[in-house]
């Protein structure tokens, strides 16, 4: 993957059309369901979520 590739999903990451909300101690990411990316960034979050936890 080229630089310009990693810099076009960051930039696509940190502009997300999304916010941040607090409920019940829990940290969520509320993304706009209409925003193009939605999918992708959703399948990305849960493909690190079902990575093993690291012991240490």
């Amino acid at each position: 993957m080229t630089h310009l590739q990693w810099a076009n999903r960051l930039y696509r990451l940190l502009h997300v059309a999304a916010r941040i909300t607090r409920t019940a101690r829990r940290t969520r990411l509320a993304i706009a369901a209409n925003w193009p990316w939605t999918d992708t960034l959703t399948s990305a979050f849960n493909n690190l979520a079902a990575l093993p936890q690291l012991t240490g």
